[in-house]
């Protein structure tokens, strides 16, 4: 069978559901949307395994190498993921008039939402996200410094089974965990409205990533416009390969090529690209955060201030360092942060999450080709510092 992009499901989940979730009986709407309910329980219970199991493994990727250069690696990630973080709030901020018009109508609307699921339930927890997020940073550095293989083993282990999960089980049924608080919205009048008022969003983000990949490229060849373009061009084959498989992982091998065509160190290419992969994620630096301020402007009619959005990108930078190459683990990731942070409701938190896939191709895409600037950043810096040959 031909396996639809997840994107492609997506689309036709929101065409099926704006189109036809009218004439679905409420029945079978409380259906779908408890199960909604159910997988977001599931998701939220795996979380704090996820985080740890594929943070610790990067980490421990890095073995043969100094604790300086992954301590380069992640501050650029950092300070890449910070200042774009910074860029899209300040600009969103300048074009909100334009991206979200109805925000007083959504306000007042929410009052009217009335879908309930038949059922809910917990699952302990029994450790938090940031919590197993903290752990795993220092697991993994004191692994590279004392290493125990048991320990080792299991991290790999652990890790094997929630990839598993995430890509076996969950992922496959991500649409119609959409579909649920979709058919929620959609019974209430809101769908059409929503779906409308994205679309300058989806516009701006693509160009906003173009924008940054050209910065990140010229800032690594220190304003040369033509080693620039030269670099940009090497590196694009990486983008269109993440772009058709949507995924940063998928893309490694392609990406090692283009670091190669542009004259990266071997040694440094080959431990840093696999790590950038997991955690530079300069496409989602723009996405999220502008959709949450979307989001949270149409449904509230509220923009954030700046220390309320700085403490909220300050959780971002550091949780972008746990959703590991995995299609949708950014905004999976960033869900308790919406949630504690942004006071965002279920049905902001599935919109958000199936506007946030649908674009994730072209967010994948710059987040890989972002990788091609940071590791050419890492190899200057790390060299000048004499911490490679």
């Amino acid at each position: 069978m031909i396996r639809i992009p997840l994107p492609l499901q997506l689309l036709g989940i929101c065409a099926v559901v704006l189109f036809g979730g009218k004439l679905m009986p409420l029945v079978m709407v409380r259906s779908i949307f408890t199960f909604s309910v159910i997988f977001k329980t599931f998701l939220m219970a795996l979380l704090p395994f996820l985080i740890f199991s594929y943070v610790s493994s990067g980490i421990l990727s890095l073995r043969k190498n100094a604790p300086l250069i992954l301590a380069v690696i992640l501050g650029l990630v950092c300070v890449s993921n910070f200042i774009v973080g910074m860029t899209s709030y300040g600009l969103c901020g300048l074009a909100m008039p334009f991206l979200a018009q109805q925000g007083v109508k959504f306000a007042s609307m929410q009052s009217m939402w009335t879908i309930e699921p038949y059922f809910s339930f917990n699952l302990p927890t029994f450790i938090r996200s940031e919590q197993a997020l903290i752990l795993a940073v220092v697991v993994g550095i004191l692994l590279t410094w004392y290493p125990i293989k048991a320990c080792e083993s299991f991290i790999s282990r652990l890790k094997g089974y929630v990839d598993f999960l995430i890509r076996r089980v969950l992922l496959p049924f991500l649409p119609i965990y959409v579909c649920g608080f979709l058919l929620k919205i959609q019974g209430e009048g809101l769908l059409q409205q929503v779906l409308g008022d994205y679309s300058l969003t989806f516009i701006g983000m693509i160009v906003l990533h173009w924008s940054f990949l050209c910065i990140w490229y010229l800032v690594s060849q220190a304003g040369n416009f033509s080693l620039m373009r030269e670099k940009l061009l090497n590196a694009l084959p990486s983008y269109m390969t993440a772009l058709s498989t949507m995924s940063s992982t998928a893309a490694i091998p392609v990406t090692l090529n283009s670091a190669e065509k542009n004259g990266v160190h071997e040694g440094l290419s080959h431990v840093a690209i696999p790590i950038l992969a997991n955690v530079h994620l300069l496409g989602d630096a723009v996405s999220i955060p502008l959709l949450a301020l979307v989001t949270k402007s149409i449904f509230t009619g509220e923009f954030p201030g700046l220390i309320e959005y700085f403490w909220f990108l300050g959780y971002f930078v550091v949780s972008m360092l746990a959703v590991a190459g995995i299609p949708g683990g950014g905004i999976m990731v960033m869900i308790p942060v919406l949630e504690s942070m942004f006071h965002f409701s279920p049905d902001m938190i599935s919109l958000i999450t199936a506007l946030y896939l649908m674009q994730d191709p072209f967010g994948t895409a710059a987040n890989v080709m972002g990788d091609g600037a940071l590791v050419i950043m890492a190899e200057k810096i790390t060299r000048r510092f004499k911490l490679i040959d």
